[in-house]
């Protein structure tokens, strides 16, 4: 063994083998902290993966699962609605309350759905009634149709609101910022 100095000679923890070793200990505080990393964050699935979750065509299941996306927040907010001749359609809207204009969501969403009628003649179902919406009805500057789970997530975290419809496998997303 080479000398590392008199100091270091005459210590027993610093010698070679013996359990503890300096570099040792950092072999082990080297595990615990790999350890700890893998087990505390999840394995993301690679991002086309991620892309590739689609919106169902029930309500329920996927305003949970864009909550569950957004990571369940208090500051994540879903207004459910019935909306249409004799409220025959079910919808929510969802958006994070520090990020929208309170006022842009009432004028131009929240307002106009409650006061639609449909026009008194039987709905669509599906994306053809959220074509109907986003033509007719909201008052938006900016909106488009998304069917991407982290899609809707980024926007939703970007400022805009997502409206989402029951039967519907893709959502509206609002910009309300």
């Amino acid at each position: 063994m080479q000398s590392a100095g008199p100091y270091y000679d005459k210590t027993p923890w610093y010698r070679e083998g013996t359990p503890l070793s300096f570099r040792f200990i950092l072999r082990k505080l080297g595990f615990l902290r790999h350890l700890q990393q893998t087990q505390a964050a999840p394995a993301q699935p690679p991002p086309e993966e991620r892309h590739a979750v689609r919106l169902g065509l029930d309500l329920n299941d996927n305003i949970h699962n864009l909550r569950s996306v957004l990571g369940g927040s208090d500051d994540v907010v879903s207004r459910r609605l019935r909306v249409g001749a004799e409220n025959t359609v079910s919808c929510a809207l969802l958006f994070i309350n520090t990020l929208v204009d309170e006022n842009v969501v009432t004028d131009a969403i929240l307002r106009p759905l409650t006061v639609w009628e449909g026009g008194g003649k039987r709905l669509p179902q599906g994306e053809a009634l959220l074509e109907i919406l986003a033509q007719e009805v909201l008052c938006a500057a900016m909106l488009h149709s998304e069917s991407a789970l982290a899609k809707l997530a980024d926007d939703c975290l970007s400022g805009s609101t997502v409206l989402l419809l029951d039967g519907c496998p893709a959502a509206l997303v609002i910009q309300t910022k």
